[in-house]
């Protein structure tokens, strides 16, 4: 008996809308009465393991995840900010990405060129440099 047989006859008890998709062992309840091949039990495994609808009726018995917490909200400008690159962007005065700092409360933003051989030490100066001595007297 070839692999496509046994798909079928599988098929036949498992994803008929009267069999409403057995488990594991009940298909192979249902297969057995009627055929037996070797690594039957193997094949019906693998088979509603792979079974699409299977996986998306499937209880999933894992512990519900912690509550979110939120964002602390800042009282005061450049309290909180947030930074993030544009990179991959064509060259243009040896500078080929953005380097983007975001104040959380007032959403002004600083955008500062580099190039793609920055690294994180160079994220602290242009922060402690470019955008420390312009908010001071905001903090």
């Amino acid at each position: 008996m070839n692999d496509n047989l046994r798909q079928r006859i599988v098929q036949m008890y498992h994803d008929l809308p009267l069999a409403e998709h057995l488990e594991r062992w009940k298909t192979y309840e249902l297969v057995s009465k009627n055929y037996w091949w070797s690594g039957m039990t193997i094949f019906i495994k693998k088979y509603i393991i792979g079974c699409n609808m299977c996986q998306q009726m499937k209880n999933h018995l894992q512990q519900p995840f912690e509550p979110l917490i939120c964002n602390k909200v800042s009282n005061k400008p450049w309290e909180i900010i947030t930074t993030d690159l544009i990179t991959q962007l064509p060259e243009s005065n040896n500078y080929n990405a953005i380097y983007v700092i975001v104040n959380r409360l007032t959403k002004r933003a600083h955008f500062i060129p580099i190039n793609n051989q920055f690294l994180s030490k160079n994220m602290a100066q242009l922060l402690y440099n470019r955008i420390y001595p312009l908010h001071i007297l905001l903090l």
